[in-house]
């Protein structure tokens, strides 16, 4: 019968790397499509400063970052990743702040609708499932 102890062993190495990485390692990479979420530092206590990553969909509901976005017109959430709690312009301020120019954002608003047309992150402190940005 052979015994587990090189899995074991593989297993308590990759669990020393990630408990041995620094925070500035994780707070510096930014999600990718298909990642969406980046911790930065956590609090055992308190709230998860994070950034997280999606489409960005404001409408009379409330703000969602989204995996996809239906192709109707304007847009509806396809999968709601988070709920965003704040402001509508500080939640399109933080998406707009993940491009290279903010200015040049592509985030369009039609009848009452703002999204993003492309993926974008927002920083804020997860709470009860919320993401919150101020």
């Amino acid at each position: 019968m052979s015994k587990p102890v090189p899995a074991i062993i593989a297993l308590v190495c990759v669990m020393a790397l990630v408990a041995c990485s620094s925070e500035a390692d994780v707070t510096q990479a930014q999600p990718e499509p298909g990642q969406n979420l980046t911790v930065e530092g956590s609090n055992e206590e308190g709230p998860i400063f994070l950034t997280f990553g999606g489409f960005l969909h404001i409408d009379s509901s409330g703000a969602n970052l989204c995996s996809s976005l239906a192709e109707s017109f304007p847009p509806q959430c396809g999968d709601a990743l988070v709920r965003i709690v704040g402001s509508a312009d500080d939640i399109i301020d933080a998406a707009r702040s993940s491009f290279d120019n903010p200015d040049d954002a592509p985030i369009t608003t039609e009848n009452d609708v703002t999204w993003s047309t492309e993926w974008v992150t927002i920083p804020g402190l997860l709470e009860d499932d919320r993401l919150i940005v101020d």
